[in-house]
């Protein structure tokens, strides 16, 4: 079906194109505020698109024009949201053709007068961007990367290098990403900018904002229940099977605790299918659906176990330290930039692996003294770091810094072509 989807031409009507050219453009904005195309896959549950969410949002909050566009097929839950902060959102998927999608964004391009591209997880634009460019050459273009994939795979990294003759810079999450795109795909240092992830910790990850217990009540789950949570995607890559893994083994030796996972994805059914067929681990676990706010989770659980292959910095990370909420993570990507010795557990991957997260969950949900003081030193430390705004003015800075570039390289050119010309004296 992709493949025919792909193949349907493009049938813009030819008077409807010369009218939109036409059309009147607003003017251009100031400069340290330029109109702003940001592409994602989608705006739905995941730890990218939240990001690329947050970073809409507090542009707009800070004088940008956003024109949030998705690429790939989806229910877009956070498209009201979005809206209403003033973002202007386009589903591309859901009123176009692919075939289509090149001449109508040069087109809605032009109109709008927007002066940067920021890429955050569209593997489509990634793949068109060369084409863009050829037809708007003093577009800026930003390419964030927020994770490696699995060893092999042609992953978001990959798809940068391949557009880097066209890529302006490079941000990533995190130190170790960084190093990951200079060394294995050879992108020049200077064109790598660390952008750290912000969340908002004043109002919608402020723990005091959500009453404790309210989640153990309405799921009818015992005050004093013992309760280990999973937040993300069901995939390979999150490793929820391994989650599965742990529990199983904390039950046996603590057998009131409880597991929640939160979350969608591929390995669902599969997960359901588990359960099925292990009665005690299916009595202990519950399934939460994805869509549902994850602060009232977060504050009534007493461990975070993340399980994930590879991670940039996992976004529900900034989550749960902000809430105040423990967390056991693999020793993946950039963790250990954000979760320091104080305020969580690292566990290294490989060979015996499950067995070390059953015994840090055992030991931390033992010992509530030591809990309390690591949720202590995970909100002390997230106050510090760097948040919604602080991300936002980054990239603000770094959006003025490549248009003043290209509108000088602009005034040089057409100074040289004058003088050439012998026009101007």
């Amino acid at each position: 079906w992709l493949r025919r989807i792909r193949a349907i031409p493009c049938t813009v009507n030819a008077r409807l194109v010369e009218a939109l050219r036409q059309a009147s453009r607003p003017a251009p904005g100031i400069d340290d505020a330029p109109d702003v195309a940001l592409f994602t896959a989608r705006l739905s549950p995941g730890g990218a698109e939240k990001s690329a969410l947050d970073l809409a949002t507090a542009l707009v909050a800070q004088g940008h024009a956003v024109h949030l566009f998705t690429t790939l097929g989806s229910d877009n839950v956070w498209s009201a949201r979005a809206r209403s902060a003033g973002v202007r959102v386009v589903h591309l998927p859901e009123f176009l053709p692919r075939g289509c999608w090149l001449a109508y964004l040069c087109l809605y391009f032009e109109r709008a007068a927007v002066a940067v591209l920021h890429i955050s997880n569209s593997h489509w634009m990634y793949e068109n961007v060369h084409a863009l460019k050829r037809q708007l050459p003093s577009l800026r273009v930003v390419s964030q990367l927020h994770a490696e994939g699995r060893p092999g795979t042609r992953d978001y990294l990959s798809l940068a290098a391949d557009a880097d003759d066209v890529i302006d810079r490079h941000s990533v999450i995190s130190a170790f990403l960084r190093g990951r795109l200079i060394a294995r795909e050879h992108i020049d240092a200077a064109k790598v900018t660390v952008v750290r992830t912000g969340i908002d910790v004043v109002k919608e990850f402020d723990g005091q904002s959500y009453g404790r217990g309210d989640w153990r009540q309405r799921y009818g789950m015992p005050p004093d229940a013992r309760l280990v949570v999973f937040v993300g995607r069901f995939s390979d890559i999150k490793r929820p099977l391994c989650f599965l893994d742990v529990a199983q083994l904390v039950l046996d030796r603590l057998p009131a605790t409880r597991f929640v996972m939160k979350g969608e994805g591929p390995l669902l059914a599969t997960i359901e299918r588990r359960l099925a067929s292990q009665p005690v681990l299916a009595s202990a676990v519950l399934i939460e659906d994805a869509s549902a706010p994850v602060q009232p989770l977060m504050v009534d659980a007493d461990l975070l176990l993340l399980t994930s292959a590879m991670e940039g910095i996992a976004y529900v990370s900034y989550e749960a330290m902000a809430l105040g909420l423990v967390q056991i993570s693999t020793a993946v990507g950039g963790q250990a930039e954000l979760i320091a010795d104080d305020c969580g557990r690292l566990i290294m991957p490989g060979e015996g692996e499950v067995q070390h997260f059953t015994d840090a969950v055992v030991e931390l949900l033992a010992d509530d003294q030591r809990r309390r003081a690591m949720s202590a030193a995970a909100q002390r430390r997230i106050q510090v770091w760097p948040d919604i705004d602080d991300m936002a003015a980054a990239y603000r800075q770094l959006y003025h810094e490549l248009v003043v570039a290209t509108e000088s390289e602009c005034a040089r050119n057409a100074a040289d072509s004058a003088w050439h010309t012998g026009i101007g004296g």
